[in-house]
Parts: structure tokens; C-alpha cells; sequence
């Protein structure tokens, strides 16, 4: 675990200066994957300080969230409409663009920022907090998988977005877990990166719909509306598809691991 919070906290300053220098959207990824994986490997560590660093690291990762929707959503719009289509849509939300990067860029240039950096280089020094018991991660990973497994059966059962969305959050966890083992679980993280893109599509078009109120332009609106249902009813197709025969996370006990 010391070793990987080490790297992961490496990306993260390196993606942040990045970001100021000259913002990508990729770049903007790699830095939240790189927070989203710390905050994992803290989950397992059952402790105040953890519980406190895994809540601040989540912070700064909220930050970003609607720099992210915004990039994800210009992108696909580039693809889905007509070029005089899409200059009326960069019209439209470029302030809403603007605004969301320059939220990264403070966030990234404050005293908080910085603060909080130098107080976890500080701890990951004392390598005896952090635990490196393979035998827990082991467990938090079949833990992760039965947390997954019961938000699966729930979403089939009740088909809202919230209990989709906490059924990918719940892939998202068990993938990093099971990415941090040191002999790894290829069959595990292969079935996770599967369910994963196709869940992060269609949380795209739950998030896309909700930018949509926030947009002036009724006529705009509706083609892009009516293009995101229709990708969003295919999206949660194939995803139920996936599940059809995974052995991993499909809630019936002769099929699990």
C-alpha cells in the first residue's frame, strides 16, 4: 500500500502542474483516477486520520467535477451535431466551460492545496500508518465484491439512476482494490474495465440531461435531449447484457467467486 500511495501521489502533483501549465482534459482524468485510487486504498484502512485524508482527497476531487461533465459533454456534442449545430452549443455553455476549468485552476493555486500535499507527504514519511497487510486488502476485496454485488441486485430490482450509479461506484471500488493486490486478478479487473466504460457512458448521460436545464435554446435542447435518451436505454442494454453471464458481480449465489 506505501508504495502505491507513493506513485499515485507522484501522478497527482505532476497531473496537477500540468493542468496549470496547460489544462487537457485527459490530464484533468488522470488526475482524478489518481485521487479516486488513493481514496480506495484509504477505504481499507479503518482509522480517523484515513477516514479525514479520504474525505479531504474527495474534496479537491469534487472541485472538478463539473470541469469534467463539461469536457466529456462538449466532446460528444462535437460528434453528435451538425458543425453550425455545435458553434451554437460552444456559444452557449463556453462561459459554463470557462468557469468550471477555472475552478481546477484556483483550487490547484490555493494555500489548501498545497497545505494539504505537504501534510500528506508528511504522513506517507511515517510508513508505520500506513498498513501493507496483504491479507486485509484480500479481504476488503471480497468485501467490495459483496457490497457490489448486493447494489447490483438492487438496481436490477428497482432500475433508478441512484441505485445504477451506486452499483458503478461500487465496480469502481472492487477494480482499484483488486488492481492494488500484488499478484493482481486479471479476470476480476478485465470484467471490471468492461462494466466500467459502459457504466461511465451512461452516468455521462444522466449528468448530460441535468447540464441540459442549465442551457438556454429550446430547439437545441431537444435534438440533444432526445439523442442522449436514446444512447442512454442502449447504454444500460449493454451493460445488462455484460452482467448476463459475469461471475463476478451477477447477484446469484451459484455464480459468485
Amino acid at each position: 500500500m506505501h508504495g502505491q500511495l507513493l506513485e499515485l501521489s507522484d501522478t497527482v502533483e505532476m497531473t496537477a502542474l500540468e493542468l496549470l501549465n496547460n489544462y487537457q482534459p485527459g490530464g484533468l482524468h488522470a488526475f482524478r483516477v489518481s485521487i479516486r485510487r488513493i481514496r480506495s486504498i484509504l477505504k481499507q484502512m479503518d482509522s480517523p486520520r484515513a477516514r479525514r485524508y479520504r474525505k479531504v482527497w474527495g474534496g479537491f476531487a469534487t472541485v472538478t467535477n463539473q470541469a469534467r461533465d463539461w469536457d466529456v459533454f462538449t466532446k460528444w456534442a462535437s460528434r453528435e451535431l451538425e458543425p453550425d449545430e455545435f458553434e451554437r452549443f460552444s456559444q452557449v455553455t463556453r462561459e459554463r466551460l470557462a468557469s468550471s476549468h477555472e475552478a481546477v485552476f484556483e483550487v490547484l493555486r490555493s494555500a489548501h492545496w498545497q497545505r494539504h500535499l505537504r501534510e500528506w507527504r508528511q504522513l506517507l514519511t511515517r510508513s508505520d500508518d500506513i498498513p501493507a497487510n496483504e491479507t486485509v486488502q484480500s479481504i476488503s476485496l471480497e468485501l467490495a465484491l459483496a457490497r457490489a454485488r448486493a447494489t447490483l441486485s438492487r438496481a436490477l430490482s428497482i432500475g433508478d439512476d441512484r441505485s445504477w450509479h451506486k452499483f458503478r461506484i461500487a465496480v469502481k471500488d472492487v477494480r482499484y482494490l483488486a488492481d492494488a493486490l500484488p499478484d493482481e486478478a486479471p479476470a476480476l479487473i478485465e470484467s471490471c474495465k468492461k462494466l466500467q466504460t459502459v457504466l461511465g457512458k451512461w452516468h455521462d448521460t444522466v449528468v448530460q440531461l441535468s447540464l441540459l436545464d442549465e442551457l438556454e435554446g429550446a430547439a437545441l435542447n431537444e435534438r440533444l435531449s432526445a439523442a442522449i435518451r436514446t444512447r442512454q436505454e442502449r447504454l444500460l442494454s449493454q451493460i445488462r447484457d455484460l452482467l448476463r453471464d459475469d461471475p463476478y458481480f451477477f447477484p446469484e449465489p451459484a455464480q459468485s467467486p
